[in-house]
């Protein structure tokens, strides 16, 4: 909460400068996004409670998605769905929070600062895997807007889509992270090894339709006004299938066997790729260059994390 007071309204502040045709829409939209990390997923996860991961944290947020995008349909107004969205995500932190504290009696919130700071420590690792996470995701847009123009709304929608098929398919990681984690090593690792299975072939179904489908889905998504040639719509699928299976990996299957700083060394990894090859191929070949870009960092990002997962699976089961 500290943390969402500080950035909050400077994030607002940007968003507005940024769309200054439609400020409503920028700041609900901002807020939204931000507010999700007050969510209690985490803790369910720590908890081993995927039930309640998905009913009490995951489903309120996935109604008011749900509910402001009929909003949309019948209105033509977007910020009915932000305004829906940021409703969604407040129910969820509020029902979440009753939750917690009824269960634990002992229990009370604090907005103490002393206390939030001394919670931050030791977490530096994920503050860098997540911002070094959002400058790689975040750059090619950036980057395809200053050289190639034209390209922007193509590569936008390209890019939306990916984040749909994520959003979708996330009650599956979530969880995966409440099934996963358990006290008996063995079975532990049994259950680990099983879901990074799953989420091999999950990544490769999912990038295999992206790719297959998205030249049509981005023609009605669109109204009809813009085409995912196969150039763009190869490397995306790619990309997809990669961060599909890295999520099932990384925050179910490492995470539980007290790997979590290889999250931030797998995403490091990745920045580095993605840096590397982005511009290179953008210069070389446009919008899809960038894709292929980003589909070599996420590939990066997987294979740091299967390397570091599969020995240690292998010890521990011996």
């Amino acid at each position: 909460m500290w943390l969402s007071i500080v950035v909050v309204p400077v994030a607002v502040v940007v968003a507005i400068a940024i769309t200054p045709q439609q400020p409503l829409l920028a700041a609900l939209t901002t807020i939204s996004g931000i507010l999700v990390a007050l969510g209690a997923g985490w803790f369910y996860v720590g908890e081993r409670s995927p039930i309640r991961f998905l009913l009490l944290d995951t489903a309120p947020r996935l109604v008011g998605t749900l509910a402001g995008a009929a909003a949309v349909i019948a209105t033509h107004d977007a910020v009915w769905f932000a305004g829906l969205q940021l409703a969604g995500v407040a129910i969820s932190a509020l029902i979440c929070t009753v939750d917690i504290l009824r269960r634990y009696r002992g229990w009370h919130p604090t907005l103490s600062p002393v206390r939030a700071l001394r919670n931050l420590r030791g977490q530096g690792h994920t503050v860098a895997m997540s911002a070094t996470s959002s400058v790689y995701v975040n750059v090619p847009i950036v980057l395809v807007e200053l050289f190639v123009p034209a390209a922007t709304a193509v590569y936008a929608l390209a890019e939306r889509m990916v984040r749909l098929a994520l959003y979708a398919t996330r009650p599956v990681v979530q969880v995966a992270q409440g099934w996963v984690p358990h006290p008996e090593p063995d079975v532990l690792v049994a259950r680990a090894r099983r879901v990074t299975g799953i989420a091999l072939l999950l990544g490769a179904l999912g990038g295999l339709a992206y790719a297959v489908l998205s030249p049509w889905a981005g023609a009605i998504l669109s109204g009809g006004e813009l085409t995912i040639d196969w150039d763009l719509a190869i490397p995306m699928g790619v990309n997809l299938a990669a961060i599909l299976a890295s999520q099932l990996t990384g925050f179910a299957c490492l995470t539980a066997l007290g790997m979590s700083r290889v999250l931030s060394t797998s995403t490091i990894a990745g920045a580095v790729v993605g840096t590397a090859l982005m511009i290179p191929l953008l210069l070389l070949i446009g919008a899809p260059g960038v894709a292929w870009g980003l589909a070599a960092a996420e590939i990066a990002v997987l294979g740091v994390q299967l390397w570091k997962l599969a020995p240690d699976c292998v010890r521990r089961s011996r």
